[in-house]
Protein backbone atom coordinates (compact mmCIF):
# COMPACT_ATOMS: atom_id res chain seq x y z
CA UNK A 1 0.00 0.00 0.00
CA UNK A 2 1.49 3.36 -1.01
CA UNK A 3 1.24 6.45 1.17
CA UNK A 4 1.23 9.99 -0.26
CA UNK A 5 3.32 12.28 1.91
CA UNK A 6 1.40 15.42 2.94
CA UNK A 7 3.38 18.65 3.26
CA UNK A 8 1.31 20.32 5.96
CA UNK A 9 2.98 21.30 9.19
CA UNK A 10 1.80 19.35 12.22
CA UNK A 11 -0.16 21.36 14.81
CA UNK A 12 1.74 22.96 17.65
CA UNK A 13 2.27 20.45 20.44
CA UNK A 14 0.90 22.91 22.98
CA UNK A 15 -2.53 22.23 21.47
CA UNK A 16 -2.70 19.22 23.76
CA UNK A 17 -3.57 21.66 26.56
CA UNK A 18 -6.35 23.40 24.65
CA UNK A 19 -9.97 22.54 23.99
CA UNK A 20 -10.64 20.30 21.02
CA UNK A 21 -12.99 21.03 18.17
CA UNK A 22 -16.40 19.41 17.89
CA UNK A 23 -16.05 15.64 17.97
CA UNK A 24 -15.73 14.01 14.56
CA UNK A 25 -18.14 11.20 13.77
CA UNK A 26 -15.50 8.81 12.45
CA UNK A 27 -11.77 8.23 12.47
CA UNK A 28 -9.69 7.52 15.57
CA UNK A 29 -6.06 7.15 16.62
CA UNK A 30 -4.64 4.78 19.23
CA UNK A 31 -0.92 4.77 20.07
CA UNK A 32 0.38 1.58 21.71
CA UNK A 33 3.75 0.21 22.80
CA UNK A 34 5.27 -3.23 22.34
CA UNK A 35 7.24 -3.10 25.58
CA UNK A 36 10.93 -3.98 25.67
CA UNK A 37 10.78 -7.76 25.34
CA UNK A 38 9.28 -8.97 22.07
CA UNK A 39 6.01 -10.89 22.37
CA UNK A 40 5.95 -11.01 26.18
CA UNK A 41 5.37 -7.32 26.92
CA UNK A 42 2.56 -6.51 24.50
CA UNK A 43 -0.56 -5.95 26.62
CA UNK A 44 -3.88 -7.55 25.78
CA UNK A 45 -5.41 -4.08 25.43
CA UNK A 46 -2.76 -3.03 22.91
CA UNK A 47 -3.23 -6.30 21.05
CA UNK A 48 -6.95 -5.58 20.77
CA UNK A 49 -6.31 -2.16 19.22
CA UNK A 50 -3.89 -3.69 16.71
CA UNK A 51 -6.27 -6.50 15.81
CA UNK A 52 -9.28 -4.25 15.23
CA UNK A 53 -7.53 -1.35 13.45
CA UNK A 54 -8.28 -0.49 9.82
CA UNK A 55 -4.59 0.26 9.35
CA UNK A 56 -1.54 -0.24 11.59
CA UNK A 57 1.58 1.95 11.41
CA UNK A 58 4.73 0.77 13.16
CA UNK A 59 8.20 2.07 13.98
CA UNK A 60 9.89 -1.12 15.19
CA UNK A 61 12.50 -3.46 13.74
CA UNK A 62 12.44 -6.57 15.90
CA UNK A 63 11.49 -9.45 13.55
CA UNK A 64 9.61 -11.35 16.28
CA UNK A 65 7.45 -8.32 17.03
CA UNK A 66 6.92 -7.65 13.34
CA UNK A 67 5.78 -11.23 12.80
CA UNK A 68 3.30 -10.81 15.66
CA UNK A 69 1.98 -7.54 14.18
CA UNK A 70 1.35 -9.12 10.79
CA UNK A 71 -0.38 -12.07 12.44
CA UNK A 72 -2.73 -9.71 14.28
CA UNK A 73 -3.48 -7.43 11.33
CA UNK A 74 -2.41 -7.82 7.68
CA UNK A 75 -2.70 -4.09 6.88
CA UNK A 76 0.62 -2.88 8.32
CA UNK A 77 2.70 0.11 7.16
CA UNK A 78 6.38 0.59 8.05
CA UNK A 79 7.22 4.11 9.27
CA UNK A 80 10.95 3.40 9.52
CA UNK A 81 11.24 3.86 5.73
CA UNK A 82 10.81 7.61 6.32
CA UNK A 83 14.24 7.88 7.94
CA UNK A 84 17.10 9.18 5.83
CA UNK A 85 20.84 9.34 6.40
CA UNK A 86 21.05 13.08 5.59
CA UNK A 87 17.54 13.95 6.75
CA UNK A 88 16.72 15.83 9.93
CA UNK A 89 14.94 13.67 12.44
CA UNK A 90 12.48 16.43 13.34
CA UNK A 91 11.21 16.44 9.75
CA UNK A 92 10.92 12.64 9.78
CA UNK A 93 8.83 12.80 12.95
CA UNK A 94 6.50 15.39 11.46
CA UNK A 95 6.01 13.19 8.39
CA UNK A 96 5.35 10.08 10.52
CA UNK A 97 2.71 11.96 12.44
CA UNK A 98 1.08 13.37 9.32
CA UNK A 99 0.71 10.06 7.50
CA UNK A 100 -1.07 8.60 10.53
CA UNK A 101 -3.36 11.60 10.96
CA UNK A 102 -4.13 11.60 7.22
CA UNK A 103 -5.64 8.11 7.61
CA UNK A 104 -7.63 9.27 10.64
CA UNK A 105 -9.05 12.17 8.62
CA UNK A 106 -10.23 9.70 6.00
CA UNK A 107 -12.44 8.09 8.64
CA UNK A 108 -10.29 5.07 9.47
CA UNK A 109 -9.41 3.53 12.82
CA UNK A 110 -5.63 3.89 13.06
CA UNK A 111 -3.23 2.23 15.50
CA UNK A 112 0.39 3.37 15.79
CA UNK A 113 2.81 0.84 17.29
CA UNK A 114 6.11 1.93 18.84
CA UNK A 115 8.87 0.25 20.82
CA UNK A 116 8.74 0.22 24.62
CA UNK A 117 6.32 2.64 26.26
CA UNK A 118 4.78 4.85 23.54
CA UNK A 119 4.95 7.89 25.82
CA UNK A 120 8.72 7.61 26.33
CA UNK A 121 10.77 9.49 23.71
CA UNK A 122 8.25 9.00 20.90
CA UNK A 123 7.88 12.44 19.33
CA UNK A 124 5.89 11.35 16.22
CA UNK A 125 3.29 9.62 18.38
CA UNK A 126 2.76 12.72 20.51
CA UNK A 127 2.59 14.99 17.47
CA UNK A 128 -0.03 12.75 15.86
CA UNK A 129 -2.10 12.56 19.05
CA UNK A 130 -1.96 16.33 19.51
CA UNK A 131 -3.14 17.00 15.98
CA UNK A 132 -5.90 14.38 15.92
CA UNK A 133 -7.22 15.50 19.31
CA UNK A 134 -7.20 19.16 18.28
CA UNK A 135 -9.22 18.25 15.18
CA UNK A 136 -11.87 16.48 17.26
CA UNK A 137 -11.01 12.82 16.68
CA UNK A 138 -11.02 10.12 19.34
CA UNK A 139 -7.47 9.47 20.56
CA UNK A 140 -5.85 7.31 23.20
CA UNK A 141 -2.30 6.59 24.40
CA UNK A 142 -2.05 3.15 25.98
CA UNK A 143 0.60 2.34 28.60
CA UNK A 144 3.37 -0.07 27.70
CA UNK A 145 6.25 -1.71 29.57
CA UNK A 146 9.04 0.86 29.56
CA UNK A 147 12.78 0.45 30.07
CA UNK A 148 12.24 2.08 33.46
CA UNK A 149 9.67 -0.55 34.50
CA UNK A 150 12.00 -3.30 33.31
CA UNK A 151 14.96 -1.85 35.23
CA UNK A 152 13.01 -1.59 38.48
CA UNK A 153 11.99 -5.24 38.14
CA UNK A 154 15.43 -6.62 37.19
CA UNK A 155 17.29 -4.62 39.86
CA UNK A 156 14.55 -5.12 42.49
CA UNK A 157 14.37 -1.36 43.01
CA UNK A 158 11.30 0.04 44.75
CA UNK A 159 10.93 3.65 43.54
CA UNK A 160 8.48 4.41 46.36
CA UNK A 161 11.41 4.21 48.78
CA UNK A 162 13.55 7.37 48.63
CA UNK A 163 11.89 8.51 45.40
CA UNK A 164 13.59 8.57 42.02
CA UNK A 165 14.62 10.76 39.10
CA UNK A 166 14.69 9.58 35.49
CA UNK A 167 16.11 11.69 32.70
CA UNK A 168 17.86 11.50 29.36
CA UNK A 169 21.65 11.70 29.65
CA UNK A 170 22.23 14.42 27.06
CA UNK A 171 19.43 16.54 28.50
CA UNK A 172 20.95 16.12 31.97
CA UNK A 173 24.23 17.60 30.74
CA UNK A 174 22.84 20.30 28.47
CA UNK A 175 20.42 21.73 31.05
CA UNK A 176 22.70 21.10 34.02
CA UNK A 177 19.81 19.41 35.82
CA UNK A 178 20.34 18.90 39.55
CA UNK A 179 20.32 15.34 40.89
CA UNK A 180 18.70 14.39 44.20
CA UNK A 181 21.38 12.15 45.64
CA UNK A 182 19.09 10.88 48.41
CA UNK A 183 16.94 9.08 45.82
CA UNK A 184 17.34 6.58 43.01
CA UNK A 185 18.60 8.09 39.75
CA UNK A 186 18.15 6.61 36.26
CA UNK A 187 19.93 8.10 33.25
CA UNK A 188 18.73 6.86 29.88
CA UNK A 189 20.57 6.93 26.56
CA UNK A 190 24.02 6.98 28.19
CA UNK A 191 25.62 5.10 25.27
CA UNK A 192 24.69 7.64 22.59
CA UNK A 193 25.08 10.66 24.89
CA UNK A 194 25.61 13.78 22.79
CA UNK A 195 24.64 12.00 19.57
CA UNK A 196 21.10 13.33 19.20
CA UNK A 197 19.91 13.92 15.62
CA UNK A 198 23.09 12.35 14.23
CA UNK A 199 24.29 8.83 13.50
CA UNK A 200 25.15 7.15 16.82
CA UNK A 201 28.85 6.58 17.35
CA UNK A 202 31.02 5.12 20.11
CA UNK A 203 32.21 8.61 21.03
CA UNK A 204 34.18 7.89 24.18
CA UNK A 205 34.94 11.58 24.80
CA UNK A 206 31.25 12.42 25.23
CA UNK A 207 30.72 9.43 27.51
CA UNK A 208 33.73 10.52 29.60
CA UNK A 209 32.19 13.98 30.02
CA UNK A 210 29.03 12.38 31.43
CA UNK A 211 30.88 10.28 33.99
CA UNK A 212 33.14 13.12 35.08
CA UNK A 213 30.01 15.13 35.85
CA UNK A 214 28.59 12.23 37.86
CA UNK A 215 31.88 11.81 39.75
CA UNK A 216 31.72 15.50 40.70
CA UNK A 217 28.31 14.84 42.26
CA UNK A 218 28.72 11.38 43.82
CA UNK A 219 32.46 10.78 44.07
CA UNK A 220 34.45 8.18 42.17
CA UNK A 221 33.73 5.34 44.63
CA UNK A 222 29.94 5.47 44.37
CA UNK A 223 28.46 2.38 42.66
CA UNK A 224 26.33 2.34 39.52
CA UNK A 225 24.80 -0.29 37.25
CA UNK A 226 25.00 -0.40 33.45
CA UNK A 227 21.66 -1.99 32.54
CA UNK A 228 20.25 -3.33 29.27
CA UNK A 229 16.91 -5.17 29.40
CA UNK A 230 16.52 -8.44 27.51
CA UNK A 231 14.62 -7.92 24.27
CA UNK A 232 14.05 -11.59 23.42
CA UNK A 233 12.14 -14.22 25.41
CA UNK A 234 14.43 -16.44 27.46
CA UNK A 235 17.37 -14.05 27.50
CA UNK A 236 18.83 -12.43 30.61
CA UNK A 237 19.45 -8.71 31.09
CA UNK A 238 22.88 -7.12 31.10
CA UNK A 239 23.71 -6.01 34.67
CA UNK A 240 27.24 -4.61 34.87
CA UNK A 241 28.05 -3.09 38.26
CA UNK A 242 31.06 -0.78 38.60
CA UNK A 243 32.10 2.27 40.56
CA UNK A 244 31.74 5.58 38.76
CA UNK A 245 35.50 6.07 38.80
CA UNK A 246 35.95 2.87 36.78
CA UNK A 247 34.56 4.69 33.76
CA UNK A 248 37.70 6.78 33.57
CA UNK A 249 39.04 3.67 31.85
CA UNK A 250 38.27 3.91 28.10
CA UNK A 251 37.76 0.14 28.01
CA UNK A 252 34.75 0.44 30.33
CA UNK A 253 33.38 3.40 28.38
CA UNK A 254 33.56 1.33 25.22
CA UNK A 255 31.63 -1.52 26.84
CA UNK A 256 28.57 0.70 27.26
CA UNK A 257 25.88 -0.38 24.82
CA UNK A 258 23.91 1.94 22.60
CA UNK A 259 20.91 0.71 24.62
CA UNK A 260 22.55 1.17 28.05
CA UNK A 261 20.64 2.75 30.93
CA UNK A 262 22.60 3.82 33.99
CA UNK A 263 21.19 3.23 37.48
CA UNK A 264 22.70 5.12 40.43
CA UNK A 265 21.56 4.11 43.94
CA UNK A 266 20.98 6.70 46.68
CA UNK A 267 24.06 8.24 48.25
CA UNK A 268 22.49 10.10 51.15
CA UNK A 269 19.86 9.19 53.72
CA UNK A 270 17.41 11.80 54.97
CA UNK A 271 16.13 11.89 58.56
CA UNK A 272 12.44 12.12 59.30
CA UNK A 273 11.04 15.54 60.07
CA UNK A 274 9.48 14.75 63.43
CA UNK A 275 7.76 18.12 63.65
CA UNK A 276 5.97 17.31 60.39
CA UNK A 277 5.22 13.80 61.63
CA UNK A 278 3.58 15.37 64.67
CA UNK A 279 1.46 17.66 62.49
CA UNK A 280 0.39 14.67 60.40
CA UNK A 281 -0.49 12.70 63.51
CA UNK A 282 1.90 9.83 62.75
CA UNK A 283 4.80 10.58 65.10
CA UNK A 284 4.11 7.39 67.08
CA UNK A 285 4.73 5.29 63.97
CA UNK A 286 7.56 7.13 62.21
CA UNK A 287 11.14 5.98 62.63
CA UNK A 288 10.34 2.79 64.49
CA UNK A 289 11.48 -0.63 63.22
CA UNK A 290 8.88 -3.03 61.92
CA UNK A 291 7.73 -5.57 64.50
CA UNK A 292 9.32 -9.01 64.31
CA UNK A 293 6.94 -11.95 64.89
CA UNK A 294 7.74 -13.92 68.03
CA UNK A 295 8.80 -17.53 67.61
CA UNK A 296 5.81 -18.73 69.64
CA UNK A 297 3.30 -16.87 67.49
CA UNK A 298 0.28 -18.82 66.37
CA UNK A 299 0.71 -20.46 62.96
CA UNK A 300 -0.79 -18.68 59.99
CA UNK A 301 -3.75 -20.35 58.37
CA UNK A 302 -3.80 -19.98 54.60
CA UNK A 303 -7.20 -19.64 52.98
CA UNK A 304 -7.58 -20.70 49.34
CA UNK A 305 -8.83 -18.01 47.00
CA UNK A 306 -12.43 -18.32 45.92
CA UNK A 307 -13.71 -17.02 42.59
CA UNK A 308 -15.88 -13.90 42.82
CA UNK A 309 -19.64 -14.03 42.46
CA UNK A 310 -19.95 -12.79 38.91
CA UNK A 311 -22.35 -13.47 36.09
CA UNK A 312 -21.02 -14.80 32.83
CA UNK A 313 -22.78 -11.94 31.05
CA UNK A 314 -20.91 -9.28 33.01
CA UNK A 315 -17.53 -10.97 32.55
CA UNK A 316 -18.03 -11.37 28.80
CA UNK A 317 -19.16 -7.74 28.44
CA UNK A 318 -16.13 -6.39 30.35
CA UNK A 319 -13.77 -8.66 28.40
CA UNK A 320 -15.09 -7.34 25.09
CA UNK A 321 -14.86 -3.72 26.26
CA UNK A 322 -11.24 -4.24 27.34
CA UNK A 323 -10.06 -5.93 24.15
CA UNK A 324 -12.23 -4.50 21.36
CA UNK A 325 -12.25 -0.73 20.62
CA UNK A 326 -15.63 -1.12 18.86
CA UNK A 327 -17.10 -2.67 21.99
CA UNK A 328 -15.69 0.13 24.16
CA UNK A 329 -17.27 2.71 21.87
CA UNK A 330 -20.64 0.94 21.99
CA UNK A 331 -20.46 0.79 25.78
CA UNK A 332 -19.71 4.50 26.07
CA UNK A 333 -22.59 5.32 23.75
CA UNK A 334 -25.16 3.29 25.71
CA UNK A 335 -23.76 1.36 28.70
CA UNK A 336 -27.05 -0.15 29.78
CA UNK A 337 -28.05 -1.43 26.37
CA UNK A 338 -24.59 -2.82 25.62
CA UNK A 339 -24.07 -4.75 28.87
CA UNK A 340 -27.63 -6.13 29.04
CA UNK A 341 -27.22 -7.55 25.54
CA UNK A 342 -24.99 -10.24 27.06
CA UNK A 343 -27.67 -11.58 29.40
CA UNK A 344 -28.86 -11.38 32.99
CA UNK A 345 -26.71 -9.80 35.72
CA UNK A 346 -26.63 -10.38 39.46
CA UNK A 347 -27.85 -7.79 42.00
CA UNK A 348 -24.43 -6.13 42.55
CA UNK A 349 -23.90 -5.84 38.81
CA UNK A 350 -27.34 -4.34 38.40
CA UNK A 351 -26.64 -1.67 41.01
CA UNK A 352 -23.35 -0.82 39.32
CA UNK A 353 -24.96 -0.41 35.92
CA UNK A 354 -27.82 1.68 37.32
CA UNK A 355 -25.28 4.47 37.92
CA UNK A 356 -24.88 4.80 34.13
CA UNK A 357 -28.58 5.38 33.53
CA UNK A 358 -29.49 9.01 32.83
CA UNK A 359 -32.09 10.26 35.36
CA UNK A 360 -33.15 13.01 32.96
CA UNK A 361 -34.50 10.46 30.50
CA UNK A 362 -36.62 7.94 32.44
CA UNK A 363 -37.04 4.56 30.84
CA UNK A 364 -40.40 2.79 30.92
CA UNK A 365 -40.48 -0.23 33.22
CA UNK A 366 -41.45 -3.16 31.04
CA UNK A 367 -40.82 -6.08 33.35
CA UNK A 368 -43.49 -7.78 35.40
CA UNK A 369 -43.50 -7.20 39.16
CA UNK A 370 -42.67 -10.86 39.69
CA UNK A 371 -39.56 -10.54 37.50
CA UNK A 372 -38.34 -7.57 39.52
CA UNK A 373 -39.06 -9.29 42.83
CA UNK A 374 -37.15 -12.37 41.70
CA UNK A 375 -34.04 -10.17 41.54
CA UNK A 376 -34.47 -9.14 45.22
CA UNK A 377 -35.08 -5.57 44.04
CA UNK A 378 -38.36 -3.94 45.06
CA UNK A 379 -40.55 -2.02 42.61
CA UNK A 380 -39.82 1.15 44.58
CA UNK A 381 -36.07 0.59 44.15
CA UNK A 382 -36.47 0.39 40.41
CA UNK A 383 -38.77 3.39 40.16
CA UNK A 384 -36.51 5.54 42.36
CA UNK A 385 -33.71 5.02 39.86
CA UNK A 386 -35.90 5.61 36.77
CA UNK A 387 -34.27 2.48 35.37
CA UNK A 388 -35.92 -0.31 33.42
CA UNK A 389 -35.51 -3.98 34.23
CA UNK A 390 -32.88 -4.17 31.52
CA UNK A 391 -31.07 -1.28 33.19
CA UNK A 392 -31.24 -2.95 36.58
CA UNK A 393 -29.97 -6.20 35.17
CA UNK A 394 -26.75 -4.60 34.10
CA UNK A 395 -24.72 -3.48 37.10
CA UNK A 396 -21.58 -4.66 38.93
CA UNK A 397 -19.10 -3.12 41.33
CA UNK A 398 -19.79 -3.51 45.04
CA UNK A 399 -18.44 -1.44 47.91
CA UNK A 400 -16.12 -4.32 48.70
CA UNK A 401 -14.52 -3.94 45.25
CA UNK A 402 -13.51 -0.39 46.13
CA UNK A 403 -12.44 -1.22 49.67
CA UNK A 404 -10.25 -4.08 48.49
CA UNK A 405 -8.01 -1.57 46.75
CA UNK A 406 -7.18 0.22 50.02
CA UNK A 407 -3.45 0.52 50.73
CA UNK A 408 -2.42 1.66 54.21
CA UNK A 409 0.70 3.49 55.32
CA UNK A 410 1.95 0.24 56.80
CA UNK A 411 1.67 -1.42 53.37
CA UNK A 412 4.02 1.17 51.94
CA UNK A 413 6.42 0.96 54.86
CA UNK A 414 6.55 -2.81 54.56
CA UNK A 415 8.07 -2.37 51.12
CA UNK A 416 11.12 -0.61 52.60
CA UNK A 417 14.22 -1.36 50.58
CA UNK A 418 17.45 0.21 51.76
CA UNK A 419 20.46 1.15 49.72
CA UNK A 420 22.16 -1.94 51.10
CA UNK A 421 19.38 -4.08 49.56
CA UNK A 422 20.18 -2.61 46.18
CA UNK A 423 23.91 -2.95 46.65
CA UNK A 424 23.50 -6.61 47.60
CA UNK A 425 22.46 -7.22 44.01
CA UNK A 426 26.06 -6.67 42.93
CA UNK A 427 26.69 -8.16 39.51
CA UNK A 428 30.29 -8.29 38.37
CA UNK A 429 31.61 -8.44 34.84
CA UNK A 430 31.98 -12.19 35.29
CA UNK A 431 28.30 -12.45 36.25
CA UNK A 432 27.37 -10.75 33.01
CA UNK A 433 29.65 -13.00 31.01
CA UNK A 434 28.11 -16.04 32.68
CA UNK A 435 24.79 -14.95 31.26
CA UNK A 436 26.26 -15.18 27.77
CA UNK A 437 25.11 -11.64 27.08
CA UNK A 438 27.94 -9.70 25.47
CA UNK A 439 27.74 -6.34 23.75
CA UNK A 440 27.24 -8.22 20.52
CA UNK A 441 24.37 -10.14 22.13
CA UNK A 442 22.67 -6.87 22.91
CA UNK A 443 23.11 -5.68 19.36
CA UNK A 444 21.73 -8.98 18.11
CA UNK A 445 18.58 -8.34 20.10
CA UNK A 446 17.55 -5.83 17.48
CA UNK A 447 18.21 -2.77 19.57
CA UNK A 448 19.51 -0.83 16.61
CA UNK A 449 20.90 2.66 16.62
CA UNK A 450 17.73 4.14 15.24
CA UNK A 451 15.55 2.09 17.61
CA UNK A 452 17.20 3.80 20.56
CA UNK A 453 17.93 7.19 19.08
CA UNK A 454 14.89 7.80 16.96
CA UNK A 455 12.54 7.70 19.93
CA UNK A 456 14.62 10.14 21.93
CA UNK A 457 13.05 13.54 21.28
CA UNK A 458 10.91 15.40 23.77
CA UNK A 459 8.29 17.98 22.83
CA UNK A 460 10.75 20.68 23.89
CA UNK A 461 13.41 19.27 21.54
CA UNK A 462 11.06 19.54 18.57
CA UNK A 463 9.84 23.00 19.53
CA UNK A 464 13.36 24.32 20.12
CA UNK A 465 14.36 23.48 16.58
CA UNK A 466 11.36 25.25 15.04
CA UNK A 467 11.62 23.16 11.86
CA UNK A 468 8.99 23.53 9.16
CA UNK A 469 8.01 20.77 6.78
CA UNK A 470 10.05 22.47 4.10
Amino acid sequence: MGVVMPDTRIADTQAILTETKAKQSSGSLAIVGTGIQALGHLTREAEGHIRHADVVFHCIRDPLMLADLHALNPNVIDLTTLYGADKRRSLTYVQMAEVMVAEVRSGRRVTGVFYGHPGFYVAPARLALTTAKAEGYDTCLLPGVSSLDYLFADLRVDPSQSGYQAMEATDFLLRNRPLVTSGHVVLMQVGPVGDLFRPVTDNLERRAILFERLIEIYGENHPCVDYVGATRPGQKPVLRRLKLGAYRDPANLKRLSKASTLYIPPKDSLDNDMAMAERLGISAMVGKPLPVPAAESAPITLVPSTPPVMSNAYFKAMQQIALDPDAAQSFRADPVRYVTSFGALNADEQRWLAAFAKPATPVKVVAAVEEVQDQNVSTEDVQDQNVSTEDVQDQNVSTEDVQDQNVSTEDVQDQNVSTEDVQDQNVSTEDVQDQNVSTEDVQDQNVSVEDVQDQNVSVEDVQDQNVSAE
